[in-house]
């Protein structure tokens, strides 16, 4: 669970399909969100902020279209998977290993 995750990779995968994101204010998912910009981080454990979020979510999911779109732009930017196999080759490189011509 979102306890021992290192990586938010399902949060990153929901924004990058444009979703209202509504999670827990942890480390791993505050790699990827930012409270009010392209999501809602709540406390941990905090039933009732996590049950007026998704409620208020239902009844007006129209407010959150900002949101989405901020975190379907942040897991584009961010995520990529073009950004990530180019910060591979740039570690493999840095660490001195000769990579085919292309790569």
């Amino acid at each position: 669970g979102a306890r021992s995750e290192a990586f938010g990779l399902v949060q990153v995968e929901a924004m990058a399909s444009g979703c209202h994101i509504i999670a827990s204010d942890t480390a791993p998912l505050r790699d990827a969100s930012e409270d009010g910009a392209n999501g809602r981080l709540l406390p941990v454990f905090d039933v009732d902020a996590l049950s007026r979020a998704l409620i208020d979510a239902c009844r007006n999911p129209d407010a959150a279209e900002g949101l989405r779109q901020a975190a379907r732009a942040t897991a584009i930017e961010r995520f990529s998977v073009l950004k990530g196999r180019a910060a591979w080759i740039a570690l493999l490189r840095e660490m001195g290993l000769t990579l085919p011509a292309g790569s």
